[in-house]
C-alpha cells in the first residue's frame, strides 16, 4: 500500500504497478483477491470499512460493510464469503 493505492508485483519483485488508486482506499490493512470474479476487497482499520471493487473498473469501489476496526480480510471464493 502506498498512499491511497493498492499495488501489485510479480513474485520476483518485477512488474510493480498500481491497480487501485482512488480516494476510497484509505489506510488499507488487508486485501483479498477473487480472480474468478475479477474482484478485489480490502479492509480499512482507519475507516472501519470493508470495501470491494472490480479490477477492471476501480471507480466501482463500494462499501460492503462497516465493522468497527477491521485489521484483515480473507475470502473463501468457493462459498463467496468474506471473513
Amino acid at each position: 500500500f502506498l498512499g491511497n493505492a493498492i499495488s501489485s508485483a510479480n513474485a520476483d519483485g518485477s512488474g510493480v504497478g498500481a491497480h487501485l488508486n482512488m480516494n476510497s482506499v484509505s489506510g488499507p490493512t488487508g486485501t483479498a483477491f477473487d480472480p474468478a470474479r475479477g474482484r478485489i476487497y480490502w479492509s480499512s482499520w482507519s475507516t472501519g470499512k470493508i470495501m470491494g471493487a472490480n479490477l477492471d473498473d476501480p471507480s466501482s469501489a463500494t462499501e460492503l460493510y462497516s465493522v468497527g476496526q477491521p485489521y484483515g480480510i480473507q475470502i473463501d471464493a468457493a462459498s463467496q464469503t468474506l471473513y
